[in-house]
């Protein structure tokens, strides 16, 4: 989603937690330090699998109008910031080119591409190889910051509440049920003051035999910390 939206036919994880990669903190284009959370750390109090349900429970809650996802320039990469962690998407296909201010003292999580399945399906067993058949189809991911390679992890969440509004992206019928979600993800320590550029994006293979279309997503964010 967004980003790297994959939302398959029913909606959208899975249990558990994988490295992709960790990379050691790197000086970017403006002298400063630009480093990640590692996997098995907890930001704030919190694991990674529990932020990428915080991630998953903001989206879903902003409506498709106002929702950063389906934002092209970044006006809307304000919307439904709270607390100690400010959340980026990417798109539900296509590329977007965002500018965005983040305050420094936060930490930044996104997705290069991920799903999620919900309670529409029958079981908690196919909730999960339904997220983890999109994220098991991922392809040439990438994420950097002012042209600097950054490596993303692969989470999996357990179960969790999930709460669609009346006017929701999906579509879904307003109301709380449960999913599991499965994807790459970035999540940078807070950023000293000063201008950078992030990109992200990936692609998941079509699977002509299964009626399965590709999928791309690409965003850049032009970012000023302050």
């Amino acid at each position: 989603m967004i980003v790297s939206l994959i939302v398959t036919s029913s909606i959208l994880a899975l249990l558990g937690l994988f490295l992709s990669g960790t990379n050691p903190a790197i000086a970017n284009s403006n002298n400063s330090t630009v480093d990640v959370f590692g996997v098995d750390s907890e930001p704030y109090g919190l694991s990674y699998p529990e932020w990428v349900i915080k991630w998953w429970q903001w989206f879903v809650s902003i409506p498709p109008e106002e929702n950063p996802v389906n934002d092209q320039t970044g006006v809307n990469c304000g919307v439904g910031q709270e607390g100690q962690v400010w959340l980026l998407g990417g798109t539900p296909g296509g590329f977007a080119h965002r500018t965005c201010t983040v305050p420094s003292d936060k930490g930044i999580l996104f997705p290069v591409i991920n799903s999620m399945c919900d309670l529409t399906i029958s079981s908690e067993s196919e909730l999960l190889a339904c997220a983890k058949a999109d994220t098991d189809r991922a392809i040439n991911l990438r994420a950097n910051i002012d042209g600097i390679e950054l490596e993303s992890v692969r989470v999996q969440t357990p179960l969790a509440n999930i709460t669609y509004p009346e006017n929701n992206i999906f579509g879904a019928p307003s109301g709380t049920t449960q999913m599991v979600s499965d994807g790459y993800y970035v999540y940078l320590k807070p950023l000293s003051p000063g201008t950078y550029e992030l990109s992200f994006g990936g692609e998941t293979a079509s699977t002509p035999t299964l009626g399965i279309s590709a999928f791309a997503t690409s965003v850049r964010y032009d970012l000023k910390v302050e």
